[in-house]
């Protein structure tokens, strides 16, 4: 539990607890259990508006792939970083965070570019073994190691319904295997049950084997938007394709997965929801995403048992995936002919450079290669300095164990701005905020604005002031702006009591002392939060300001944050 939540808690159930009940030992009865959840409503409302607050990530740098990995079944994860221009140097990774993520696994990653963190398909038990899409969630992730957990990754709803005994559970899941981000959208795939026949015949009987084979199942490559701006996930993927598996060769791999599916299921000690949640953490399948940076295709690689050694030796093969004409599906092709014996290992992560002409991909053996885009088979470059031991998955072949789990993301580029940026100075006056800045050289610039803020990663708006050049300057142009005092904001969460009210259905019935918990708890929220979106002139928290740069089109970009020098 973060600060900001226990302090909240236990101000309620120590303070306020006695002084709104007198005393907490009442009898309980409806009105005192109404005013309860009431209180924790407003609780909870603040947990989450303190979370958002006090969470400040640092930002991964450009020109930077990441690796998120961890050695055997624990949870203490290492934030790995090599250089776009060295990725060919299986030795060349730099530890730089290590983090105790709570969640088993931590996979599916992808760096976005818009706010330059990362990304993270996230397997966390909630226990509820016959409830199958609740168990991933999408984590935003710092360069520091600070983590945000975003909610639930949804499923597309378009799984079957399964029923026995009262109970009713929708077969469909997130492969938290594969997922990545491209233009601000985290993409990912499910899994989904589209025929019940054979699986309805299993449960009914008890005893009978499952055996299921790909024309039973949908794979789905769901999308979610704006991830940059999320504070929570949606109930639903912003949209989503089936992936056309119906080449011959995609479909026997597809067909390799489903089975170890069914082996997984009827392995399985225990009720039918038991079966269905191991067969699920199947390792066969597609692991990882990767979208190419230029030509939008989607790249991913299918691990299935050796058709003869089986047990834990993999082969697998790239393929790749385009829209279909009419945009409703992806047609899954294989990238050259060649299936990849070795490694032997699964592939745990899987990612361009920033060009798009080079494939590389990292397997939980720690073994570190290229993959040829024309052949689709696998050069190992080398075993990667990535550390990887403990206890893991034995190889049948060579008898070693894999035990590097997590995943690899592609880097992003340095953007070129339309503006060119000097020197930016902030002053805090008598008069106001006095804000200087010059532009080195601008293109098709319409106008700034001035963004304030105490944290230096939530900005507010105060002023905008329209650009000196003429659509192209390529000479030094100064800009100065002062803002009054008066008109920069003040205390956003104190001045939301009313809707606190409303949201928690206490509306004009409140009495004086629901007035005065809500003050109090607002004051607690900001005091439990050294950090806030708005800039208060009282106090003397450090000021950051930004300038943000609108193009005639409306595209955004910003300048660097600066801190503002108090006068």
């Amino acid at each position: 539990m973060a600060f900001g939540e226990y302090f909240l808690h236990e101000m309620i159930y120590r303070f306020f607890c006695p002084v709104l009940l007198r005393p907490c030992e009442l009898k309980v009865n409806p009105v005192n259990q109404i005013l309860m959840k009431k209180i924790e409503f407003i609780i909870s409302l603040f947990s989450i508006l303190i979370s958002a607050f006090c969470v400040a990530q640092i930002p991964f740098p450009a020109e930077t792939a990441v690796v998120v990995s961890k050695a055997g079944s624990n949870s203490h994860y290492t934030l790995y970083t090599i250089p776009n221009a060295g990725m060919e140097n299986a030795l060349g990774f730099t530890s730089c965070a290590t983090v105790d993520f709570s969640p088993h696994e931590v996979n599916g990653v992808g760096l976005n570019n818009v706010d330059k963190l990362l990304y993270s398909a996230v397997y966390s038990d909630n226990g509820t073994p016959e409830n199958l899409t609740d168990d991933v969630h999408l984590y935003r992730i710092g360069a520091d190691g600070t983590y945000q957990d975003l909610g639930v990754l949804p499923v597309t709803g378009e799984g079957k319904n399964v029923s026995d005994r009262g109970y009713k559970v929708k077969v469909e899941y997130v492969n938290f295997l594969a997922g990545t981000v491209y233009n601000d959208k985290y993409i990912y795939f499910t899994i989904a049950l589209s025929h019940l026949g054979k699986m309805e015949s299993v449960i009914a009987s008890r005893k009978k084997l499952l055996d299921l084979d790909a024309d039973d199942i949908t794979i789905y490559v769901a999308e979610i938007d704006n991830i940059s701006s999320l504070t929570s996930t949606p109930a639903a993927p912003s949209r989503y394709y089936k992936l056309d598996i119906s080449n011959a060769r995609v479909k026997a791999a597809v067909n390799a997965f489903v089975q170890s599916f069914n082996d997984n299921y009827n392995n399985t000690p225990g009720n039918w929801g038991d079966k269905l949640y191991s067969a699920s953490r199947t390792e066969s399948g597609f692991h990882d995403i990767d979208v190419h940076p230029e030509t939008g295709l989607l790249y991913s690689y299918i691990n299935y048992p050796h058709p003869t050694l089986g047990g834990e030796d993999m082969v697998g093969f790239p393929i790749a995936a385009n829209l279909n004409a009419s945009r409703k599906a992806y047609i899954a092709n294989p990238v050259g002919t060649i299936t990849n014996e070795v490694p032997s290992s699964p592939l745990v992560g899987l990612a361009f450079n920033i060009a798009g002409n080079h494939l590389y991909a990292l397997f939980a053996s720690g073994e570190y290669g290229e993959i040829d885009l024309t052949t689709g088979g696998v050069n190992i470059l080398d075993v990667s300095n990535i550390h990887n031991d403990g206890m893991g998955l034995m190889n049948m072949r060579s008898g070693a164990q894999y035990t590097l789990l997590g995943d690899m993301a592609r880097p992003f580029g340095d953007i070129v701005n339309p503006v060119q940026f000097g020197t930016i100075q902030a002053l805090l006056a008598k008069e106001g905020l006095i804000v200087n800045w010059q532009t080195l050289s601008e293109v098709n610039n319409h106008h700034f604005d001035i963004e304030v803020s105490v944290d230096g990663k939530h900005f507010t708006k105060v002023a905008t002031v329209l650009s000196k050049a003429q659509l192209v300057s390529n000479t030094p142009l100064d800009y100065t702006h002062t803002i009054d005092r008066s008109a920069l904001p003040l205390g956003v969460l104190s001045v939301s009591v009313l809707g606190l009210m409303s949201l928690a259905g206490l509306g004009r019935r409140v009495s004086k002392w629901g007035v005065a918990m809500m003050i109090a708890l607002t004051g607690m929220g900001l005091y439990a939060c050294s950090k806030s979106d708005v800039v208060n002139t009282g106090t003397d928290k450090t000021i950051y300001v930004r300038i943000a740069q609108v193009d005639i089109d409306g595209t955004t970009t910003y300048s660097k944050v600066v801190k503002v020098i108090k006068h």
